[in-house]
């Protein structure tokens, strides 16, 4: 098989000679290779390309730990919780502050457990229709009490030394169920 039949040059028509160059490439077999698994079975052959991708995660809501004085900084990338932007401070995660700077949570050092860590949670509150209003991370050596048009969804858990468990990966979706006279409800996330 002449490759030179494969190409064409500007202008220049297609003729029989590269369809017949084009259909045995194709159907040429594939030579095994690194990441290449062939089955050869009485049909046909079953040819499997393994693509060496390398491992990863969604940026959305990773979790950013910086040392501050007397503790550490926590941010987050982009991402959305029950449709709202999450807020530090009343700036969104995507908004800068006066400075230029992204908003930040600050942790206290003396808060962390020296072995469990702090959970750094968001709270969605809701309205009275149970639409979502607002969503802010809190942090929280324990989990934090079940209160009424609230929702605590755990993002990342902050150890001593400043090393991050991420917890949260996607945009979330959140569905109360069973919702109670008072407001309490049991909520169901599901990912968006």
């Amino acid at each position: 098989m002449s490759i030179e039949r494969l190409t064409l040059k500007r202008g220049e028509p297609v003729t029989p000679a590269h369809f017949n160059a084009l259909s045995a490439a194709v159907s040429q077999p594939q030579s095994s290779g690194i990441g290449v698994r062939k089955r050869i079975l009485p049909y046909g052959t079953i040819t499997h390309f393994d693509g060496g991708g390398t491992g990863g995660t969604s940026p959305i809501f990773a979790p950013n730990v910086t040392p501050a004085k007397d503790g550490f900084r926590v941010g987050f990338e982009l991402g959305l919780i029950a449709g709202v932007e999450p807020s530090i401070d009343g700036i969104g995660l995507s908004k800068k502050d006066a400075e230029g700077k992204l908003p930040t949570l600050f942790i206290p050092r003396e808060s962390i457990d020296a072995s469990h860590g702090i959970g750094v949670y968001f709270k969605v509150t809701y309205n009275r229709d149970w639409q979502a209003e607002k969503a802010e991370p809190i942090a929280s050596a324990a989990a934090p009490k079940q209160a009424a048009w609230a929702f605590h969804k755990l993002a990342c858990i902050v150890f001593a030394d400043g090393s991050v468990f991420r917890c949260l990966y996607w945009n979330e979706g959140v569905e109360a169920y069973n919702r109670d006279a008072d407001g309490i409800a049991r909520f169901a996330p599901y990912a968006q």
